[in-house]
């Protein structure tokens, strides 16, 4: 196993460093990521939790971590009293920014 201290004298010698992609992935990341795109659903329709679980396949109690921090950063939006899930305003605001970029850039082709 590299060591982050090879790793970064590695960089300051200008060498290449043959590790993937793969290796550098951060699993907890993945995972919210995935909760992400199973609250998008097929028309971004509120889901409950036990959805999220089908479509993930992750447990129960990794689901409702996921769902609170993906909440506490503006990502997932709860709605009471039925305790559904949608996706988030600040998520919202990001694709918005985004789809505009995307447009301008289209605009002055």
């Amino acid at each position: 196993m590299t060591s982050a201290r090879t790793i970064g004298h590695t960089r300051r010698l200008g060498l290449r460093n043959n590790r993937s992609d793969a290796e550098y992935e951060i699993g907890g990341l993945t995972k919210g990521i995935k909760v992400l795109e199973a609250l998008s659903g097929t028309d971004f329709e509120p889901v409950d939790a036990a959805t999220i679980v089908e479509r993930t396949g992750f447990s129960r109690d990794t689901v409702d971590r996921c769902l609170k921090t993906l909440r506490l950063n503006g990502y997932a939006k709860q709605i009471e009293p039925m305790n559904y899930w949608v996706i988030g305003t600040r998520f919202l605001r990001l694709s918005e920014r985004y789809s505009q970029l995307c447009l301008r850039a289209l605009a002055k082709k």
